[in-house]
């Protein structure tokens, strides 16, 4: 409880922030574990274990009540929410019509100009440059807690000489930002560039690169649909910052590890040698998604 951060304060008191004890935590979870011998002779035998665990870490409290946006990096902000999961995504979702409205209640896009937008893939688009229009409040895209985690752990020996082991590992749920994809969008070079796609009919010239303020540095124009890369400028704005076009499903299955050693004292017979062991081992060598 009572991680320090600097919260903002009252004008009134005569200072911008703070620097408290400003969000407590509170977690919550379950651990199992099953260990078996499954199976004993001379020869060989087998052990087995199976670890099986789920938690989740929510945000109890926030100093003064209010959201808590920690400093911009890379072009993301950090965002804790009272009684939201510890490190969930906040982002800007896309509009879905043309008549949302703000939490105010005032109109993202203005009666007369409705004309102007069409549904595209599910998102509201403009017509004439093809950027999907967004939401200006942060919205909740991800939570990265997964439902479960389960390890299946094996452990052969064989002979009494030969070792052979090996780990299974499956996360249930969760969700990834996929921050690299986001700098290959922010670049223009991720593949979706290349997936071609009509608007209403017509596309959207201009090469999708930009400057260091984050605004497009080629001139955009309305052509009839034809052009080369005139489709870019729709995959190029999925980048306002973080949007739910870069988070992903976290479910993996994945070959943890895997190791095999040999005692070879048996084979040496020396004197005074009563283990001689070499193995090769590797982690992380397939991951299922």
């Amino acid at each position: 409880n009572g991680a320090i951060q600097q919260i903002e304060t009252a004008p009134s008191t005569g200072s911008v922030s703070i620097l408290n004890n400003a969000i407590d935590l509170a977690s919550e979870g379950v651990d199992v574990s099953l260990n078996s011998l499954v199976h004993y002779t001379q020869d060989w035998n087998w052990r087995a274990s199976i670890n099986f665990g789920t938690s989740q870490t929510t945000v109890e409290g926030i100093g003064n009540n209010e959201d808590l946006v920690l400093e911009p990096t890379s072009g993301f902000r950090y965002l804790f929410r009272e009684g939201e999961t510890f490190g969930t995504f906040y982002g800007f979702k896309p509009l879905e019509s043309v008549d949302e409205v703000d939490a105010e209640g005032n109109r993202y896009i203005a009666a007369e100009n409705t004309d102007n937008f069409v549904l595209v893939d599910g998102a509201v688009v403009n017509r004439f440059n093809k950027q999907i229009q967004f939401r200006n409040e942060q919205q909740k895209i991800g939570d990265p807690t997964p439902d479960f985690a389960i390890s299946f752990r094996n452990d052969f020996q064989i002979k009494k000489n030969l070792d052979v082991a090996f780990q299974i590992d499956w996360t249930q749920g969760g969700d990834i930002f996929n921050a690299t994809k986001w700098w290959m969008f922010n670049a223009g070079i991720h593949e979706e560039f290349e997936q071609r796609l009509l608007i209403d009919g017509g596309e959207t010239v201009g090469n999708p690169m930009f400057d260091s303020n984050g605004e497009p540095t080629a001139t955009l124009s309305t052509v009839d649909g034809n052009q080369p890369q005139a489709w870019r400028n729709f995959h190029a704005s999925k980048r306002e910052e973080a949007t739910p076009y870069f988070v992903e499903d976290g479910t993996n299955v994945k070959l943890r590890e895997v190791s095999v050693s040999y005692d070879f004292a048996d084979l040496i017979g020396l004197d005074g040698i009563r283990s001689l062991r070499f193995g090769v081992s590797g982690r992380n060598l397939l991951t299922f998604t």
